[in-house]
């Protein structure tokens, strides 16, 4: 028997992102919405495993598409999955943070352009805006979560490691939000990185000088 709070991932993916125009998934909820906000560690669940297998998984859907699903699952006020870390265990919520990673990997040389034009595709927009706009913080209100803070700047050096503009933007503006915590490390990382990456495009070095100094939008 199935667990009423059990949702088959290509059921989930297909809830998440195949819809058209600039659609919330909200009123059509398909008879899955009430179960999905049950079931945290599912969400934790099919959150890691769509982004380590991102191209085969979103292989039938729009770039206008997978960037509308990815803005929906990463946004905190829509609370799609728990980025925040709550009802989940610290690992899975590590594990959920380190998997985008490979989607940056398999999907950005796959679906978005090199060059320029990058920054015009909706995809890059989810990815660049993740740090802004996901419940994901390491600096609590009296202290700051060590091994959480160790976590998201893996994922941001690593990100900065893929061959892909819109990777780095996505790290750039990840350090960049994180600089008014860690200066001297957020800086230290980028300073390191640009001199190491003397021939990235123009538009991400520049990007880059200003989130050495915390200055992103």
């Amino acid at each position: 028997m199935v667990k009423s709070n059990h949702i088959p991932f290509e059921d989930w993916v297909d809830w998440m992102f195949n819809r058209q125009d600039d659609q919330w998934p909200w009123g059509d909820d398909r008879g899955l919405r009430s179960n999905w906000f049950r079931n945290n560690r599912l969400m934790a669940e099919h959150f890691i495993e769509l982004h380590r297998n991102s191209v085969k998984s979103l292989k039938d859907l729009t770039n206008f598409q997978i960037g509308n699903g990815l803005w929906n699952l990463y946004t905190a006020a829509l609370g799609l999955s728990p980025l925040d870390g709550n009802g989940i265990h610290a690992k899975l919520h590590y594990e959920m943070i380190a998997s985008l990673v490979p989607m940056l990997q398999q999907l950005l040389p796959e679906r978005v352009p090199h060059h320029e034009g990058y920054a015009n595709d909706r995809i890059s927009d989810a990815v660049y805006m993740f740090w802004d706009s996901a419940p994901v913080s390491p600096f609590r209100k009296n202290h700051t979560d060590r091994e959480l803070l160790d976590v998201c700047i893996s994922e941001m050096q690593q990100a900065l490691n893929v061959k892909h503009p819109a990777a780095h933007k996505h790290a750039l503006h990840g350090l960049g939000e994180f600089h008014l915590d860690i200066p001297d490390r957020a800086k230290s990382i980028i300073d390191e990185w640009l001199e190491q990456n003397p021939y990235v495009l123009d538009s991400i070095r520049n990007y880059a000088v200003k989130a050495r100094v915390g200055d992103v939008l």
